[in-house]
């Protein structure tokens, strides 16, 4: 596993920072890399024979006092997706979550739909820095948008995203939303077919770094400081003088949550010729979720 994780690695490609130009800072210097030990802090680990709905939302919980009483809620953005959340479409079995998508007649809200899926949303949040991390394999299929991000308002990072399409390509992905405008930096690995088996993907939020990993390796990393053009500066030691922060790294302290689902995307799924291609249920299978936090002796 470890020479394919390598080999992918190769692959990346850069679509860079949008919407904004770093802003140049004085750092006083040092090691920008954390020391301590991860130590688990939150875990489900689906062992049992039902989802634990006081650890887990099933929808977008937006609606007033946190309810699904929103048509976003259960639907999400519908100009790129096409599905309705249902709550029947998660089972937990074999020490597995299992999130099922459907191609059936649904509606939520005034909204139809000719498929259902599934979504869970943590009603626990986190605002500090944390390792996030989930043993999933993910649906074989040409339409389907499975994921695994965490979410704060202003602030989101994908662990991965699988886009449609197919499932070699993985999507990583951090999204800042300030003063109106939104600032993206994505990754495109293409590799092995992650279809085919369970994997761990993780991702260490840290003070100064936001780091990749699959199955262990460590296959990208979005660092806070950046060269004036924009372009990543790698270094994990800088010294005392002036820097420029990504404009894109996630704003210190915001509350996230931790979600994951599979979406179906609205532009394959309407061509009937590409949906010919996908076989129903398409199921999702999620080992456990877990959040860590540093130790320091």
């Amino acid at each position: 596993m470890k020479n394919g994780i390598l080999m992918l690695a190769l692959f990346f490609s850069i679509s860079g920072i949008e919407a904004q130009k770093p802003i140049k800072i004085e750092f006083e210097g040092g090691n920008l890399e954390s020391s301590g030990v991860w130590s688990q802090l939150f875990s489900d680990e689906f062992n049992g024979d039902s989802l634990d709905t006081s650890t887990w939302y099933t929808y977008y919980p937006y609606g007033v006092g946190n309810s699904d009483m929103c048509g976003f809620c259960r639907t999400h953005d519908t100009t790129v997706s096409n599905q309705i959340y249902l709550d029947k479409n998660l089972s937990v079995s074999d020490g597995n979550l299992e999130i099922s998508t459907l191609n059936e007649t649904c509606e939520w809200m005034g909204y139809k739909s000719s498929f259902s899926a599934g979504l869970v949303h943590s009603r626990r949040v986190f605002n500090s820095f944390h390792r996030y991390e989930i043993r999933c394999r993910i649906p074989e299929g040409t339409i389907f948008w499975p994921a695994f991000w965490m979410f704060g308002w202003s602030t989101e990072i994908d662990v991965f995203e699988f886009m449609s399409n197919n499932t070699r390509d993985i999507y990583l992905n951090v999204h800042k939303w300030k003063d109106g405008k939104t600032i993206n930096q994505s990754k495109k690995i293409r590799g092995i077919d992650f279809a085919k088996d369970f994997h761990v993907y993780a991702v260490e939020y840290e003070q100064y770094f936001v780091k990749y990993f699959i199955d262990g390796e460590l296959v990208h990393q979005i660092p806070k400081f950046v060269k004036r053009n924009g372009k990543y500066l790698s270094k994990t030691k800088l010294k005392k003088g002036s820097y420029y922060l990504n404009p894109a790294y996630p704003n210190t302290g915001d509350e996230i949550a931790i979600i994951a689902g599979n979406a179906v995307s609205r532009s394959r799924a309407d061509i009937p010729d590409e949906l010919a291609k996908n076989t129903f249920p398409a199921i999702m299978y999620v080992d456990y979720i877990r959040v860590y936090e540093r130790i320091h002796p």
